[in-house]
């Protein structure tokens, strides 16, 4: 089972980086020509949707290389696990951020209460979950 997480880690890494590679390409190959502004090209659906789907692909990579690393590097030893943490948080970190932007994106013809309404319940789990992993 481990070296199916193993797979797993390394092939979401691995296609995730090469999304964020060629969204990156396409953003450089769709940028401003002639009288377009710069903020008029950010603003369009396109643009701001392939900047959301690097930022969510890059968070997965921070968040699952470190976990696949940690595996490889110590066969999965706990006790080394927490030199690997800080990267995977900061993945979930940014993977939170762009999926709350990526709802935002879809979502702007009704308003701002689905955003409000996914953070809060990633608020509410969070403190729920906390104090008990903690204690």
């Amino acid at each position: 089972m481990s070296g199916l997480l193993e797979a797993g880690n390394g092939s979401w890494s691995i296609l995730s980086a090469y999304c964020v590679l060629f969204t990156l390409m396409y953003l450089v190959e769709s940028r401003p020509r002639g009288r377009m502004t710069w903020w008029a090209w950010s603003q369009t659906i396109g643009v701001e949707l392939a900047i959301v789907t690097a930022g969510i692909c890059l968070a997965v990579v921070i968040a699952r290389s470190p976990v696949w690393l940690w595996r490889f590097e110590t066969g999965g030893d706990m006790a080394q696990l927490s030199r690997y943490l800080p990267m995977v948080g900061m993945g979930s970190l940014v993977g939170c951020v762009f999926f709350l932007w990526y709802l935002r994106i879809i979502t702007r013809w009704v308003g701002l209460w689905p955003v409000v309404l996914a953070l809060g319940s990633v608020l509410l789990y969070l403190a729920t979950f906390i104090p008990r992993a903690l204690g």
